[in-house]
């Protein structure tokens, strides 16, 4: 097996950055989190004519850092000043670029400690060529590539299958609480007296029965109650 090599990204890639005259703008398309500008008219784009296969990388603003591979062909469009172009050479090496370069622990973690400006953030194109990359053979390249987009399949499948179980629990505990207010979730009494073979006493008619047997204690109780004796005055003989 060939051992891997550390190899700077400039030895990998053209790297390119905007620069053109034209002046009519026809349109964008958004590919991630880059605006790639659609340019009728003549222009001075070889420095910046969009490529599949070419990375793209944001050196300028909140997202400085963030790297996009172009997937497909893109006619007649270019990246702006704050998006760094960079043409593998290899192009059969882009995509595990493209993944090495967004690895929290390696391109991105270079590109963390190079960032400069907390106003707007800013990479230089000096910076993007110095990335140390660890190159494996192009084979194991293919199936690192293979191995990450299947997990990435993966998890994608396992976040569909979390927000289908997530919306089914809320409709659950709305149906749930929907039971409890409507005395559903437990048998009612007149169920439970109906399995036990006994009577059944509507609240109805229990309330009337504890408002009679009140109203007959309070009459009980008022017969029951001594009359007030007035003292008689004694009488001097």
């Amino acid at each position: 097996m060939v051992s891997w090599r550390s190899v700077s990204l400039a030895s990998r890639v053209q790297t390119n950055s905007w620069h053109w005259t034209c002046r009519a703008w026809s349109g964008a398309i958004r590919l991630g989190w880059f605006l790639l500008q659609a340019w009728s008219g003549r222009c001075d784009a070889a420095r910046s004519t969009i490529q599949q296969g070419d990375l793209l990388v944001t050196i300028v603003g909140a997202n400085t850092g963030d790297v996009c591979r172009v997937t497909r062909p893109l006619e007649e469009h270019y990246v702006c000043q704050s998006v760094a172009l960079m043409r593998p050479v290899e192009k059969c090496t882009s995509m595990y670029l493209e993944l090495y370069l967004n690895s929290p622990s390696h391109g991105q973690a270079q590109y963390r400690d190079w960032i400069y400006g907390e106003g707007r953030p800013h990479l230089s194109l000096d910076h993007l060529r110095e990335t140390a990359i660890a190159l494996p053979s192009l084979e194991e390249q293919h199936e690192i590539v293979r191995r990450v987009e299947a997990l990435f399949k993966l998890a994608d499948a396992i976040e569909k299958r979390v927000a289908a179980a997530t919306l089914r629990a809320e409709k659950l505990t709305q149906a749930i609480l929907a039971k409890a207010f409507r005395g559903e979730l437990v048998p009612t009494e007149a169920e439970l007296a109906r399995r036990e073979g006994r009577e059944y006493e509507p609240a109805s008619v229990l309330l009337e029965r504890i408002k009679a047997e009140r109203t007959k204690n309070e009459e009980g109780a008022a017969k029951r109650k001594p009359r007030s004796r007035t003292r008689k005055a004694a009488s001097g003989g």
